[in-house]
């Protein structure tokens, strides 16, 4: 069983992203997001969605994730995701 305690869905990585849906997909078709496919849901961690932030240097002053704001990674070290 998977836990989806630290999970998002493609449409909360798009919404977090402010990309479309296709391209989260895409993303994760090209291996520059890991997900994993759960029955024919993709979902990704937020250590990985972390990880795809500070790569590509992404400038999030804030994530939501599990209904609380988080600092994102680029701008402060408190609330790691």
């Amino acid at each position: 069983m998977i836990d989806t305690n630290n999970l998002l869905t493609v449409n909360e990585v798009a919404k977090q992203l402010k990309l479309t849906v296709p391209s989260v997909k895409l993303l994760i078709k090209n291996d520059q997001l890991k997900a994993k496919q759960s029955g024919n849901q993709w979902l990704i961690s937020v250590k990985n969605l972390n990880e795809y932030i500070k790569i590509n240097n992404i400038n999030l002053k804030f994530l939501q994730f599990g209904g609380r704001t988080l600092c994102a990674p680029t701008t402060c070290n408190h609330n790691p995701l």
